[in-house]
């Protein structure tokens, strides 16, 4: 019975922090606000080098936690923005 009761304040708990996120960061997909490398080559059209280059010439901000590199998503949408051509005016 403790283990049902136990399951359901997991699931509660779950919910709420759910719930809590979206308010603070918007209702998108949450998983989808952080990219991963191969993610973002495919969504550019560029390849690893040329992502590296973005990435240590500080044009492109990043996260790395462990060897994984994270990329946010609205840093690459400002990135897109501030290197568009033919601006509109």
């Amino acid at each position: 019975m403790e283990d049902v009761i136990m399951l359901q304040h997991l699931e509660k708990l779950k919910s709420d922090l759910i719930a809590e996120m979206e308010s603070k960061f918007g209702h998108h997909d949450l998983k989808q606000r952080w990219l991963r490398s191969h993610q973002l080559r495919k969504l550019l059209s560029i390849s690893h080098g040329k992502l590296q280059q973005l990435r240590t010439s500080g044009v492109l901000p990043y996260s790395r936690i462990g060897s994984v590199i994270l990329y946010d998503y609205k840093d690459i949408e400002r990135f897109i923005r501030v290197h568009r051509k033919n601006k509109r005016r």
